[in-house]
Order: C-alpha cells, then sequence, then structure tokens
C-alpha cells in the first residue's frame, strides 16, 4: 500500500516514490515546445522554466516549426533524447562529463525527466551502462565493476592509457627487489 498519496506527504521509500510519480493528472498538460536542431539544451532549458506546470501532469511535447498534436510519438522522441549521456549505443551510454551541466542541475532535470517517462508509461531509460545503471538504483558507486573501458569521453580514456602504459613500462624496467 503506497503511503504517499498527497503532495504534501514526504516519501519514505522508493515504491512511495513511483506510486506518487503515477498519480498522472489527465485534465493537466505539462507542455513542452522545443527544437528539433537543440533538443537536449532547449528541452532542459524549458523543463526548469515550467514552474506553473507540474510533471504530474500529462506531458505533451511539441517541436518548434512543425505541425502536430502530440499523440505521444513526440512525446517518446523527447524522452528517448540522450543529449546528457556518450558512449557507443552497443555498449551503453554514461552521463557526459560536465561541470557546467552540473552547476546549472541539468542533470537533476534529466532525472526529473527520466522519472516522468517511468511514470507516464516510458520509455524506460534502456540505455545506460551497467555501472550506472547500478548507481543510478543504489545510490552508490562499486568501483570493483568499473574499468577504463567504461570511459566514454575519449580525452580521458586515453589519459587513463598513457597512465597505465607508463606504469606497465615503469614495473618493466624497475628491477625486482628479493
Amino acid at each position: 500500500m503506497c503511503s504517499a498519496k498527497t503532495p504534501e506527504c514526504t516519501p519514505k521509500s522508493m515504491e512511495d516514490v513511483l506510486c506518487f510519480l503515477e498519480q498522472v493528472d489527465t485534465t493537466k498538460e505539462f507542455k513542452l515546445c522545443v527544437a528539433r536542431e537543440d533538443l537536449p539544451d532547449r528541452g532542459i532549458f524549458q523543463w526548469k522554466r515550467k514552474k506553473t506546470a507540474s510533471p504530474t501532469s500529462a506531458l505533451k511535447v511539441f517541436f518548434i516549426g512543425e505541425p502536430g498534436i502530440d499523440t505521444g510519438a513526440l512525446k517518446k522522441e523527447f524522452l528517448t533524447e540522450k543529449g546528457f549521456f556518450e558512449g557507443p549505443e552497443s555498449k551503453g551510454k554514461n552521463p557526459k562529463f560536465s561541470l557546467t551541466d552540473l552547476d546549472n542541475e541539468n542533470f537533476r532535470a534529466v532525472g526529473e525527466i527520466i522519472a516522468v517517462s517511468l511514470a507516464q508509461g516510458g520509455p524506460g531509460p534502456a540505455f545506460f551502462r551497467d555501472w550506472c545503471y547500478n548507481v543510478f538504483c543504489s545510490g552508490e558507486v562499486d568501483f570493483s565493476f568499473l574499468s577504463k573501458e567504461d570511459v566514454a569521453d575519449l580525452d580521458s580514456a586515453l589519459l587513463i592509457s598513457r597512465v597505465s602504459l607508463l606504469s606497465t613500462m615503469r614495473n618493466m624496467i624497475q628491477p625486482k627487489t628479493i
């Protein structure tokens, strides 16, 4: 039984949060008007600006300069945008490294968007790398599951490879003491 049935209630468990989010008010709409060319940035900007609307209202998405009524496809396209994540699609994605997005609370907004997506019937975020998914589920990083292959940022991956190579070379050069 869900104990989080009113907005004044503070959710006490993950189940309470999901129960609260599942209370979609279909009589009200949470409208976003975004540009296809700048979908991640404008979408986040619009999301954070909508203080009078509520994400518990039915989400409706409109693309600037395109005719159409959102019957679900436009919303799905918006919710599957992965602009704040990086990495090859086949191996899963990580949150991109961006202190600016962190400072501007864009990742918080992305989390809210994912929560609304789940609460309003999907799509769910089926693109995370395993380590990232586990962090979202548990709230903790298990460093034993991380490897250099999990680094999607090219500059960081090159730096890790260089440090690893230098460390290996240093170990080969140093005489072993018995």
